[in-house]
């Protein structure tokens, strides 16, 4: 086989190869770890911007047995009701709970953020999470 023929073959492979549908996949394949990371940003009280959700006021804090950070888990129906949406413009965190729009309009006040997402900090994490997926699906297009 002449270097030609073999560039050809080896580059139309190349051409062929999706990242983003790759990406996307891998993202649907390991979407429960990438909430939990969600999950425990807002258990440390971070929003999806990294800033400071604040605490409890004393009363509140008294009812819910803790002073811990705002981490707009009283029942644990919001954390357990994230869901992961992935489409060709990007990966979105949303929530089924009927408290959402009240619990997003809370935290925006509070620091402009939205609790729903992945902060910069986390970023990387998801990062380790989808990573070998993603080049597993990557390496299966190419090679």
């Amino acid at each position: 086989m002449d270097v030609k023929r073999l560039e050809m073959l080896f580059m139309s492979r190349l051409y062929r190869a999706n990242p983003l549908a790759n990406l996307q996949e891998a993202l649907q394949n390991n979407h429960k770890e990438v909430l939990d990371i969600n999950r425990e940003q807002l258990e440390q009280g971070e929003d999806s911007s990294g800033k400071d959700m604040g605490f409890y006021s004393p009363m509140y804090a008294e009812y819910k047995g803790k002073s811990s950070p705002i981490d707009l888990k009283n029942t644990g129906d919001y954390h357990e009701a994230m869901y992961l949406v992935i489409d060709k413009v990007g990966t979105d965190v949303r929530d089924r709970d009927y408290k959402d729009q009240r619990l997003k309009a809370y935290v925006k006040k509070k620091t402009g953020g939205d609790p729903l997402g992945i902060n910069p900090k986390n970023k990387g994490k998801m990062s380790d999470v989808v990573r070998p997926e993603f080049t597993k699906l990557f390496r299966k297009d190419v090679l």
